[in-house]
Parts: C-alpha cells; sequence; structure tokens
C-alpha cells in the first residue's frame, strides 16, 4: 500500500542533527557558570561495613574547600529510589558497595575538591560481603539490608507440569548465565546546580526522569516540588543507565549548602564505580519436549543480582519471567524468580530491561531441543511459535502484534539460510570461523504490571506559522524530537521546521512519567495527536465552522486570533484483558503487550 502521509516514513533533517555533528550542542556537563564552584563525592573504601565515625576538620581546613556534607546535614529525608527508596543519599551508619555515596565537597576548583575528599577521615567496620545471588538466597550472617538478602520471590504455576514431563519425549535440562554490563554513554553523568535568589533550585544534569528526579531532589531537601526544576536535555545517551538519579541530588545538596552554583562531572571511573548496570542473572531451563518437537512443559528458576539497592530489580525480574519462554506457546509452565541484593553494582534499567536475559536462555535451549532431536533450529521454531490472538504462556493474549512466524517463513527463504552451509566454508583466514545462526526475540512495550500509564502533550499555537509540542519525554539519540515534530506536523497540516519540540524539562513540560520501556512514540504519539483533535475543535467553533479543515488553515484563517491557544493531549492505553491468579507474590495482576 502506498504511504498516503506528507511526512510520516519520508526523509527529514534530524532538527538536533548538524549541531551535534558540527559540535556545538551543549550538553549538561559542557555548562559553567559565572562564580561556580565544584563539586566531588567521597566514595565507601569498604563493600560492606558499618561506619564507625566520619571526620571532616581536616578537609575543612583546606583553603578554597567551601563547604563538606554529610548524612547529618540533609536537611529532608536521606533516602532515595524508584520503586523503594533503600538507598542512601549521603551513607549514614552502614556501606553496601564501593559505589555508596559518603561525603560531599564543593571546592573553588576540582583538584582542591579531590584534595579534600582525600582529607577526610572515615572508620569502617568491615562486615563479610554477599557477592553471588544464588547463594544470598540462604546465606547467613550479615545480610546486605535488614529484611534480608531476597528481596523478592515469585513464581508462575499454569498447567500440569508434572504430567507435562511424563509425556515428554525429551528432557533439556541448562543452566545460564549472563554478566554484568553498563551502557557506556559518552556523556557520564554530570551536570551543574544552581539556587535561585527565591530558595529555588534548578538542576541541570542530563537524565531520563526529570519530573521523577525532581520529586525526588524536593523529598532530599525537604522543600516544595514547584521550588525544584530539573532540565534534563539534552542528554549524551542514556539506555537505561539515567533513569535513576545519579548526581542529581548531590548538586541539589551542594548548591543550596553553598548558595552558588555547582558543577560535577564524574570521571570515567567513577561511573563505572557508581552508575547502573544490568542484572546479572543465573537462570536454570528445563526444557520437555515431543519426538517431532512440540514443546510440552517448561520450568525456570532465575536468580537476578540486583546489587547494593533495588532500583528496577523487581520489575526487570518479573520481565525476564514474562519472556522466558521466549516467543513460543507452552501449555504447562513454572517460572520462578529470586531478585536478590548483594554487595555488587546496584544494577537497574539498560537496554532490554530483563529480557536479553531471558530470550538468550530461551534460544539457546531451542538450538539445543534441535540438535537433541536432529530437527531443523527454523523448524522446531516455526512449530512452537506464537501467533497473533493466541495467549501468552503467562494467559495474556496477544492483542498487539507478534510476527515471529511471518519473520520466520521470510528467513527461510533467504540464501543466506538456505546455503548457510556453503557460508561457512572457506574464511578470508584460515583463523577465522563462521557461522549461521537463528534467534527470536519478542519484547513488550510499557509498563505493564498494571501501573499507571498515560501519554501527554501540551500543544499551544506561537504564530499562524508557529506550533509548540511539548511532552516530557526526553530524547537520549533515539530521535524522540524528530519523530514529534513529524507527528505534530502530520496532525496539523503544516511543514516540520512549523514546529517547535520542548522536552526534558520539569517546569516547560507535562509529566507523562519517564523515557523507558520503547514507548515513548506510542504514548506522547497518540497524546499529540488528540491534542491535535482539540485544537481543531476549538478553532472551528471560533471560525464558526463545522467543515474538516486542518489546523494549519484554520489558524491562517482566523490570523492572530488564535495565536496563544493552549490545549493538552492525554491518551490512556487499553490494558490487558486477562487476570492472573496463579502467580504468587506479584503487587500487580497483569503484565503487558
Amino acid at each position: 500500500m502506498k504511504n498516503q502521509f506528507t511526512w510520516i516514513g519520508k526523509e527529514v533533517d534530524r532538527p538536533d542533527g548538524l549541531a551535534k555533528a558540527r559540535g556545538e550542542t551543549r550538553y549538561m556537563t559542557d555548562l559553567n557558570m559565572p562564580g561556580m564552584l565544584w563539586g566531588k563525592v567521597l566514595w565507601s573504601q569498604e563493600p560492606h561495613a558499618r561506619i564507625i565515625s566520619i571526620s571532616t576538620q581536616e578537609a575543612e581546613k583546606i583553603p578554597g574547600v567551601v563547604v563538606v556534607l554529610t548524612a547529618q546535614d540533609i536537611p529532608g529525608c536521606n533516602r532515595c529510589g524508584i520503586a523503594v527508596q533503600d538507598r542512601p543519599v549521603l551513607c549514614e551508619d552502614k556501606v553496601r558497595f564501593l559505589g555508596d555515596a559518603v561525603a560531599l565537597v564543593a571546592a573553588r576548583d576540582m583538584e582542591t575538591a579531590e584534595k579534600a575528599c582525600q582529607a577526610i577521615r572515615v572508620e569502617y567496620d568491615p562486615l563479610p560481603p554477599v557477592s553471588d545471588a544464588e547463594t544470598a538466597v540462604n546465606q547467613a550472617g550479615e545480610p546486605v539490608h535488614e529484611g534480608g538478602n531476597v528481596f523478592c520471590h515469585q513464581e508462575i504455576k499454569l498447567g500440569d507440569m508434572e504430567k507435562a514431563f511424563e509425556e515428554a519425549e525429551i528432557i533439556v535440562k541448562e543452566v545460564y548465565t549472563t554478566s554484568r554490563q553498563m551502557p557506556g554513554f559518552l556523556e557520564t553523568e554530570g551536570g551543574v546546580g544552581v539556587p535561585g535568589e527565591d530558595g529555588s533550585l534548578t538542576i541541570y544534569c542530563g537524565s531520563q526522569a526529570a519530573h521523577r528526579d525532581q520529586e525526588q531532589i524536593a523529598a532530599v531537601m525537604g522543600m516544595p516540588r514547584e521550588k525544584i526544576r530539573v532540565i534534563s536535555s539534552p542528554l549524551g545517551g542514556g539506555f537505561g543507565g539515567k533513569d535513576d538519579t545519579t548526581v542529581e541530588i548531590f548538586l541539589a545538596l551542594l548548591a543550596w549548602a553553598t548558595s552558588k552554583p555547582v558543577k560535577m562531572v564524574l570521571t570515567r571511573e567513577e561511573s563505572i564505580r557508581m552508575g547502573i548496570k544490568r542484572h546479572p542473572m543465573k537462570i536454570y531451563m528445563e526444557t520437555g519436549a515431543t519426538r517431532d518437537g512440540i514443546i510440552l512443559g517448561h520450568r525456570v528458576k532465575i536468580y537476578a543480582d540486583t546489587g547494593a539497592y533495588l532500583s528496577l530489580g523487581r520489575s526487570i525480574t518479573y520481565l525476564t519471567m514474562e519472556h522466558s519462554t521466549g516467543c513460543y506457546g507452552i501449555p504447562n509452565i513454572h517460572l520462578e524468580g529470586y531478585c536478590v541484593y548483594t554487595n555488587n553494582s546496584v544494577a537497574g534499567a539498560c537496554r532490554g530491561f530483563g529480557v536479553n536475559q531471558a530470550i538468550f536462555a530461551m534460544e539457546s535451549q531451542m538450538d539445543i531441543l534441535a540438535k537433541e532431536l536432529k530437527l531443523d533450529p527454523l523448524e522446531i521454531r516455526k512449530k512452537n511459535c506464537l501467533r497473533f490472538g493466541e495467549r501468552h504462556p503467562i494467559g495474556q493474549r496477544i492483542q498487539g502484534s507478534i510476527g515471529a512466524l511471518a519473520t520466520l517463513e521470510a528467513l527461510e527463504k533467504t540464501e543466506l539460510w538456505q546455503k548457510r552451509e556453503n557460508k561457512k566454508e572457506n574464511p578470508q583466514r584460515p583463523w577465522n570461523k563462521r557461522g549461521v545462526g537463528i534467534a527470536l526475540a519478542l519484547k513488550s512495550v510499557g509498563f505493564g504490571l498494571g501501573l499507571p500509564e498515560q501519554g501527554r502533550a501540551r500543544l499551544t499555537i506561537l504564530s499562524p506559522d508557529s506550533f509548540e509540542v511539548a511532552t516530557s519525554f526526553e530524547d537520549m539519540g533515539q530521535g524522540n524530537e524528530t519523530t514529534f515534530r513529524l507527528l505534530a506536523a502530520e496532525a496539523i497540516g503544516c511543514r516540520p521546521e512549523n514546529i517547535q519540540v520542548v522536552i526534558g524539562d520539569s517546569t516547560a513540560t507535562v509529566n507523562s512519567g519517564v523515557t523507558s520501556a520503547s514507548r515513548a512514540t506510542y504514548l506522547a504519539g497518540q497524546a499529540i495527536l488528540n491534542g491535535v483533535r482539540k485544537l481543531q475543535k476549538e478553532l472551528q467553533k471560533m471560525s464558526g465552522t463545522e467543515e474538516d479543515i486542518s489546523v494549519y488553515n484554520l489558524v491562517s484563517k482566523l490570523g492572530d486570533k488564535g495565536i496563544g491557544m493552549t490545549v493538552e493531549g492525554i491518551w490512556d492505553p487499553p490494558r490487558s484483558d486477562v487476570e492472573l491468579p496463579n502467580i504468587v507474590g506479584l503487587p500487580h495482576p497483569v503484565f503487558s503487550y
């Protein structure tokens, strides 16, 4: 079918492209302010220890040091965290990993701030570290947190596993381990905190969640949210690693304590030390199938190492469980997941959000099944893959899209697959090895889990030839700004250059939540379209016409009368149709596609 759109699907220049290509874009870590101080963090020197004492006197005497802060100086709540506030901003009685912050320093320059950090004396009482998630479940001794090392344990049981394994003609049992990884964004965590004369604070810091950062900063500072402004864009990469707060709260504390702008930029070593990682997991899989490759039952046990603090570990463990059946319809399942505290680096959102680990394990399992049964790895996948409208093994119906079978059928026709054995031969260099493999993956869109999810966008008529679209979804390089611009231009009936997009500012945008879960186009796009429909109705009333005329033409017809009009577009996505009573330990009833 021919593309009927004017702009969607067409090649256009990215509004941020030229400045980025020329190196002209000013990121948050590029900013400098008059009279600016430099901030540094004193990190824990122990992975697990009680704090006996902290002495800052020597550091405070160093010329050029303006302030040294510890936990006792925090004016509000000394806790932060996305789902559970389990992480101290500055540790007061215990450290749980080497990326814990113990003190903050603001000084006239970076060198002096570093010197002051070295002069702070911390006495520790070391504790045995908890280093392995599976072992930590039943480990004796001092737990990472008072409630124990297991933050949560969930099970999903559907069907009759015992009968399925009795009827299976082959059972494959394997253990898969995945490593700790870090999103290596070019711009390390950093920014500038600026105090206002009215007692407000403006925090410039690359982030995926300006509005949530605003909320967390306000709680730590003991201030109303409206006194905090977070400007989070542009940011030099995120991939989930800037979903949590990074240095935003540190900047706020130092700017508040000194009444001066304070800049902080983590070194790469510091970024690796404290930054969010992908969850390392250990996944046990046991899969039973018939001789012709039909999967009858699937048992999975997952140990997810969430590190010293939860971050989004609970939700990630849920999603790994949900995707541990891959793209396949399996009638009998027993899925079990442990989200475990350790004294390792904090693990949280990282591109894929727990799905990567599950798909790696499940697709490896499918290859082993195919090999053991002497079946074509593509054919065994075709026999088992989910179709549109079917129910996923944990119960919800596939209501959106799933192209697993179509993908396999297209792959089957390619020369690469048909002549794959030939492709393995005659490498250019004798020490090279060639392989042709196949793997299927699916990924849910949006939060799911029954969590609140709403798209919001504010549209304003700036002039007969200029419109503003404001929404909270930051652009980490994935092209949100371009996407929103094209959607608005298409709906309004103007050219893309007539659209100004405002993103990444807690004051200037409406809150649609964080930039994550592959949902920005889905949510903000629908909200923009609903906003344009609202504009059209208001303009039709003003012009006294019911004719279906584009917003752009209506504005042109009204002249100056429509200028300044602002509407908010809202979109609530539909929910899943299924309840899952057999899930043990889940606070919400459904997952979502």
